[in-house]
């Protein structure tokens, strides 16, 4: 993000949005599925490991022996 912002300040006329959707748009199909999963990955990632983490300040999805622990410490 950074760079493309850099390189927008440094060439404006080269860098405007039109030209990057264009080149987007140019990409292999695989190369933007590629693109999207790499982007979206952590946001699911931190996003399914947050409702767990609810989950366990709950007190659902742990054992008997490990609730008892817990509330114990």
């Amino acid at each position: 993000m950074y760079g493309y912002f850099l390189t927008y300040l440094a060439a404006p006329g080269i860098f405007d949005s039109a030209h990057v959707l264009e080149v987007i748009s140019g990409l292999p199909e695989a190369v933007k599925y590629s693109a999207k999963v790499i982007l979206a990955a952590p946001f699911a990632f931190h996003t399914f490991n947050g409702i767990r983490h609810l989950g366990w300040d709950v007190g659902k999805c742990m054992s008997r022996a490990f609730q008892k622990f817990h509330a114990v410490n």
